[in-house]
């Protein structure tokens, strides 16, 4: 796995490959849990009422 770094407002980039092989696009949503002290993130679909 890539080393990515927190940057100002605790903002970090998925690297290009993770976000490819996981169908992760500019604007997507991802759930973020708290797993055995690593932070998970789950791509979520919204689908509207």
């Amino acid at each position: 796995m890539p080393l990515i770094q927190v940057r100002k407002k605790a903002q970090i980039t998925i690297p290009s490959k993770i976000r490819k092989i996981l169908g992760v696009k500019e604007g997507d949503y991802l759930d973020v849990e708290i797993e055995n002290n690593k932070i998970v993130l789950t791509p979520k679909v919204i689908i509207d009422k």
